[in-house]
């Protein structure tokens, strides 16, 4: 992912904590599918549950699932066998994310531009075909991070459904373990420009007056503030 230095973030608690709180990851892979030699880029939604260990001594691994009938999981399954692993991107988007008019600016003239935040894991990818311990554990860990944070009231659990259900469920899916090697991290926030073109900004953000526009302008300032506390 090309960031340039001012908009790099090379923090992996700041890196975890987006990926947390919107863990609907893009994993792409570049992989021949099984009736080819030419690889094919490929990608997937997939929501996903992240292992942070305590201390470095081992890698943070992403966990999440994947139907047996996308053509990513065939060709993913035919050259992770026996295990062998493969290397594959996940892209997690932040939420906030939005245009910025040149209207905002009162001191240069510059263009329009998007400002966004965005991670890029690189990993080695596991799949699990017929790992039933995994699968429950996948399947246990992801309902109840997705029902604590985004549902009130008593939450949904695996056990609520028919056993037999479960079990079918199980046997049309793939588990996939990323084990990450490397990450990086693009804020891209306006913080490159001059402090009135930023204070531009937020103000611009905030006139809309809506719940993006306030978290836009938010961000714009924190990371204005952040870039000029490490130029001074």
């Amino acid at each position: 992912m090309y960031s340039k230095p001012v908009h790099a973030e090379t923090d992996p608690a700041v890196m975890y904590a987006l990926i947390q709180s919107q863990p609907l990851g893009i994993i792409i892979s570049a992989l021949p599918a099984p009736d080819s030699n030419t690889p094919q880029i490929q990608l997937s939604h997939i929501p996903w549950v992240l292992d942070v260990p305590d201390g470095d001594s081992k890698p943070a691994v992403l966990r999440g699932h994947i139907t047996r009938a996308n053509p990513q999981a065939k060709a993913l399954l035919a050259h992770c066998t026996d295990g062998v692993t493969v290397p594959v991107t996940v892209l997690f988007n932040a939420p906030a994310h939005y245009y910025v008019t040149t209207k905002f600016y009162s001191e240069e003239k510059h263009v329009p531009t998007w400002d966004y935040a965005a991670v890029e894991i690189r990993g080695q990818a596991t799949i699990h075909a017929s790992d039933s311990a995994f699968l429950k554990k996948q399947l246990d860990d992801l309902s109840e991070m997705c029902e604590r944070k985004y549902t009130e009231g008593e939450p949904w659990a695996v056990t609520d459904a028919p056993e037999r259900y479960i079990e079918l469920l199980k046997k049309a899916i793939l588990g996939v373990e990323v084990e990450i090697v490397g990450m990086e991290g693009k804020w891209k926030m306006s913080q490159e420009l001059s402090k009135q073109d930023r204070q531009g900004v937020v103000q611009g953000f905030e006139a809309y007056g809506t719940d993006l526009g306030n978290d836009m302008a938010a961000c714009v300032h924190a990371r204005g503030s952040l870039r000029d506390a490490q130029v001074s």
